[in-house]
């Protein structure tokens, strides 16, 4: 999921992008957070009444 993800973000495009998964992927260090970070994307969690969402930049 990492690797597809990527692929959105390192495109020329300025577009955005929701992806939707479940809280067991995002946290750990072989989730997908620290797997973007690893890539060097910045990651910064969003609040959101109903859920949380985290915020991704190349």
């Amino acid at each position: 999921m990492a690797e597809k993800i990527k692929s959105y973000l390192n495109t020329n495009k300025k577009e955005t992008y929701l992806i939707a998964l479940g809280a067991s992927h995002i946290s750990g260090d072989s989730g997908l957070v620290t797997l973007l970070e690893k890539e060097g994307f910045k990651v910064v969690k969003q609040k959101h009444l109903a859920a949380s969402f985290i915020t991704l930049q190349g």
